[in-house]
């Protein structure tokens, strides 16, 4: 047994590493951890809000990025907090609209608002109709400025996004969305048949909208003369619109409810015959974007006269008009994405320092929960140590005993008689073979009895050969093929470079993050962070 004095030297000898390795470990991380702190005491839903703040009042987008982008990261850091979830999802449904809307960036608008969906899906049902019409919207922009093909993408997205509202009884994006789906299917736009929508018009009509919506009444017009288009009432649509018009809101709010009843008349007078008029209506209307500044109807609105004119055989006019639309088009395209370099370079920088910054805070936890263990560990040892040297004399004569013990334990035992080369080699090429296809390789049900079902050999040969082959049993094999794919992933940015390393982890086969991060540093001896680091030298 030790004695008192050998448990005495290793308590001190554990203080007095911990206390060498605190302070050089916290001067290291001082740098990191200060720009952490700076928003660390910043709640969430703080920060959110300040972001949406900034996008409604067309302030300092780069500021709402960070906010949002901080706020995404805590989730990143603790992903089974189910309040991180809910703001990390309305993080990154704010973080697509700027990537849509501000750079153009359709693909990563697309992955942040995916992301918004599979989170909200089962945790918050109220945003949900905010992601599925910036999806809808996405597809509309796209259709505008990149394959006009997603235009019928996006109806879909506004169908779902209309239940989703009425479900939560938010009746604005209730409105906006079912709105967006009638204008589709009418106008100058319409991409969808309007017979299509008789589900949801019937629907509608059965909504218990509270009166007191600022909104509501010019939504039910607007619904009412896309009715009459698309059932060809054209005489009239034209008075319902101007009946509309005439009694309209001055709020801000209304101005899109406006300019596509203005879009709507146009589109009337034109079918009649009255192409003038038409022209008059659309004129009108472009006069009142440009002076609230709504840019993407104003390039819509080029778009239309330029239609109008070539409907009324005016060439010139349609060229003039088209000249119009198309540099309209690019200045709101590229003018904003050339602006907007900057502040991706600077977003790229942000989110490579916030993932810095998240995992020196995640070795910290780790580092303090060591300490602790240590701690509990030699106090314990200390404790034990006492108690257990009152009893060395009783343990004395049980010696020899466990003496006898031990040499029963370690003495061989009798090996199990090796099988035939020609049958091993078979069996190891049929698990290669098995473990070389990724779906096999990362599947959840992969085990040894899958093995022995895939290979057509027994769980007892399949097990003996691995031991035999690579003196290992079938779990550590499996883990290091998968720890290989999961290598493979990191270095392929082009396919799996969205992913998290958590998220890769997850694709390989590996439940938790612990289990895979464990795995990931016994077989290769660095943790993923540093291995990618390593591997992108």
């Amino acid at each position: 047994m030790l004695s008192y004095r050998v448990y005495r030297y290793i308590l001190i000898i554990y203080v007095a590493l911990l206390g060498a390795a605190l302070p050089t470990h916290a001067a290291r991380q001082n740098e990191k951890r200060d720009y952490f702190d700076r928003w660390s005491s910043v709640p969430s839903k703080q920060l959110t809000d300040r972001a949406v703040s900034l996008i409604m009042a067309d302030g300092n987008i780069d500021s709402a990025f960070i906010f949002l982008n901080v706020v995404y990261n805590r989730y990143v850091i603790d992903p089974d907090d189910r309040q991180k979830q809910m703001d990390a999802a309305r993080a990154l449904n704010n973080m697509g609209y700027l990537m849509s809307f501000e750079f153009f960036d359709y693909e990563r608008a697309y992955t942040y608002l995916s992301k918004a969906l599979e989170l909200s899906t089962t945790n918050d049902g109220e945003l949900l109709p905010y992601i599925y019409v910036n999806l809808g919207n996405l597809k509309l922009t796209q259709a505008e400025y990149v394959n006009p093909e997603s235009m019928a993408e996006a109806l879909p997205y506004y169908k779902k996004g209309f239940y989703a509202a009425a479900n939560t009884r938010q009746w604005d994006i209730m409105l906006f969305n079912f709105c967006n789906m009638m204008l589709m299917s009418v106008g100058f736009d319409a991409c969808v048949n309007y017979r299509n929508l008789a589900k949801e018009i019937g629907y509608f009509g059965r909504l218990s909208i509270p009166s007191t919506n600022e909104n509501l009444a010019l939504a039910q017009q607007l619904v009412r003369i896309c009715q009459s288009v698309g059932n060809g009432k054209f005489d009239e649509a034209l008075s319902l619109a101007d009946k509309t018009l005439a009694a309209r809101p001055k709020s801000p709010d209304s101005l899109r409810y406006v300019a596509s009843v203005y879009s709507l008349q146009a589109f009337c007078l034109m079918r009649m015959g009255r192409s003038e008029e038409a022209i008059t209506k659309l004129k009108r209307l472009l006069q009142l974007v440009k002076d609230n500044g709504i840019k993407d109807l104003e390039t819509e609105t080029y778009r239309h006269l330029v239609t109008v004119y070539r409907e009324m055989g005016y060439g010139q006019q349609a060229k003039d008009y088209e000249y119009l639309y198309l540099k309209s088009k690019d200045n709101l395209l590229f003018g904003n994405k050339l602006a907007g370099m900057e502040r991706i370079r600077l977003m790229q920088r942000l989110s490579v320092a916030n993932r810095e910054v998240a995992a020196s805070a995640q070795r910290m936890r780790r580092m303090r929960m060591g300490v602790a263990i240590i701690l509990i560990f030699a106090v314990t040892v200390f404790g034990f140590s006492v108690a257990l040297l009152r009893r060395n004399r009783r343990l004395r004569e049980s010696y020899h005993k466990l003496y006898q013990t031990m040499q029963e334990t370690i003495a061989p035992k009798p090996q199990k008689p090796q099988m035939d080369s020609r049958l091993r080699t078979d069996i190891v090429s049929h698990i290669e073979d098995v473990l070389s296809n990724a779906d096999n390789l990362c599947s959840e049900d992969m085990s040894l009895g899958r093995m022995a079902e895939l290979t057509g050999f027994s769980q007892k040969l399949v097990s003996q050969a691995i031991n035999e082959e690579w003196q290992k049993s079938f779990p550590q094999l499996l883990a290091e093929y998968r720890i290989r794919e999961a290598c493979r992933r990191m270095q392929d940015e082009e396919h799996y470079g969205h992913m998290t390393i958590e998220g890769i982890g997850q694709s390989v086969g590996f439940h938790t993050r612990s289990n895979f991060f464990a795995t990931f540093k016994r077989i290769t001896g660095l943790k993923p962070t540093e291995y990618i680091k390593e591997s992108q030298r």
